[in-house]
């Protein structure tokens, strides 16, 4: 018997592994398990720091908006009921 080193570059493989093994084909010696790293981690540095400063302003901003909005903005759009949300848990 001989012995290969593989990899794996698409989640669907693991099945085709399993069935394999399961018709006795193949057996699988080890697996490894790779814990994902945190998105943070993989793209931190990515952005050159000035681009990085003008996206953390337009998301402080955006949000700013969101949360300074008026709900009773929206009460004029033609057939739109508009509902307080705070009256459903009350």
């Amino acid at each position: 018997m001989e012995t290969v080193l593989i990899q794996i570059n698409n989640n669907k493989a693991y099945k085709l592994l399993e069935d394999l093994e399961d018709l006795q084909i193949i057996k699988v010696l080890e697996k490894s398990i790779i814990s994902p790293r945190k998105l943070s981690d993989k793209y931190a540095g990515k952005l050159p720091s000035e681009v990085a400063d003008e996206l953390q302003e337009y998301v402080t901003k955006s949000r700013d908006e969101w949360n300074s909005r008026n709900i009773s903005d929206f009460k004029d759009i033609e057939g739109i009921k508009v509902i307080n949300p705070h009256r459903l848990y009350s």
